[in-house]
């Protein structure tokens, strides 16, 4: 048994690793895009500081997580689909309410359905 726990250990660490890697490169690109117009270098130090303060972020998330959902086991599957389905479609609850017409001919490359189905993308919850 505790092999087994030690190799769960092993695979938690690596894919928080992974989702804090992923994090710090959205962070360096959304700094890199605002500041466009100059020149932006970010030194080792400001990596490390992002660096931890997603691995703390991501990681007390899913500490609350765990924690909620082995607490209050029979609460788990509404909460989650509840939290799921306000996050899916409050874009289009925001969109609905403005009376904005359905964007036409935004690019070339997409249809209705394909706006339509970015749209749905990022309503999704990440």
């Amino acid at each position: 048994m505790p092999k087994l726990v030690q190799n769960f250990s092993i695979f938690m660490v690596l894919s928080l690793l992974s989702i804090v890697y992923g994090a710090l490169r959205c962070n360096i690109l959304a700094i890199k895009i605002k500041y466009d117009d100059y020149d932006v270098s970010v030194k080792p130090a400001a990596y490390l500081c992002i660096f931890m303060w997603r691995s703390f972020e991501i990681a007390t998330r899913v500490t609350v997580l765990v924690l909620f959902s082995s607490v209050l086991q029979i609460w788990t599957l509404p909460v989650v689909l509840v939290n799921f389905f306000v996050f899916f479609f409050y874009p289009w609850i925001l969109f609905w309410q403005s009376k904005s017409p359905f964007p036409e001919n935004i690019e070339k490359a997409l249809s209705r359905v394909g706006t339509t189905i970015i749209g749905c993308h990022y309503g999704m919850p990440l």
